[in-house]
């Protein structure tokens, strides 16, 4: 506005920002990704405190910060980064391209696309947090304990016309695939109109499996931590959308004839 002071317009900015939040919702917006200088824009510089004053807001309502350090990082600013000119401490820095390191020499001299990201130690902890979890829940323990369990459950309908020969139902530890053919020969496909495969996996849905679909396979990686009682009913829900998928190819076949 006229006579407005960078201070000023920054404030207004800022208070335009913290309106948008408490209008939609903290927990539902993304984190803010700013440039310290817009390079793309035209080599717009922010107003003076403006990063100041945003990142007070973001925290304040836990919102993340990420930088854009790709035109400022690497001393293009007269600092390493183009945060450390405006005192931005965000969560995470992203960094990409060949940047020209002075004396170091460059990262990659251009023949390489590169990129890389910085993480303050609040973001890091929170990294690693799932894998310290998973070490006293001796996840991988877990996994070799009840995967069995679930192969033998899922195997144990390999009897079913619409689905192949043994080979036919792929499956290591906690990932397996299942794959529908015609009166289990690998050679008799279905025909790609009737959407067996994506059949089935809307049987699965129905029945409160969640599964992957790609072409006639269906694709099933439950969490880690399931339980023995959880793969049981795991294996019985599939059971039951698969019976429902030979059904729905019976009907199929009988509009053929």
């Amino acid at each position: 506005m006229r006579g407005e002071t960078e201070e000023e317009f920054s404030t207004r900015l800022v208070t335009n920002l913290e309106d948008f939040i408490l209008k939609k919702g903290p927990e539902q917006l993304l984190p803010s990704l700013p440039e310290p200088v817009m390079g793309a824009g035209g080599v717009i510089l922010p107003p003076a405190t403006y990063f100041e004053k945003v990142q007070a807001v973001l925290k304040k309502y836990g919102i993340l910060f990420i930088a854009e350090g790709v035109i400022c990082g690497f001393g293009r600013r007269g600092t390493m980064f183009g945060c450390d000119k405006y005192n931005i401490k965000p969560d995470l820095l992203s960094l990409a391209k060949p940047y020209v390191l002075n004396t170091l020499g460059t990262i990659s001299s251009a023949y390489l696309p590169i990129g890389a990201v910085i993480i303050s130690p609040e973001i890091f902890d929170v990294v690693l947090l799932p894998k310290q979890r998973a070490r006293e829940r001796n996840i991988v323990e877990q996994v070799n304990r009840i995967s069995p369990r679930l192969l033998d459950g899922i195997k144990a309908s390999s009897d079913s016309l619409i689905i192949g020969e043994i080979r036919r139902i792929r499956g290591t530890d906690l990932i397996a695939g299942i794959e529908v053919v015609d009166n289990k020969s690998p050679n008799d496909p279905f025909p790609p109109e009737w959407g067996v495969g994506k059949c089935f996996g809307a049987e699965c849905r129905e029945n409160g499996l969640i599964t992957r679909t790609g072409g006639d396979t269906i694709t099933l990686s439950p969490s880690f931590t399931i339980s023995p009682q959880e793969v049981d009913g795991l294996t019985s829900k599939y059971g039951k959308a698969l019976k429902a998928t030979e059904e729905r190819v019976k009907e199929l076949k009988n509009q053929k004839k």
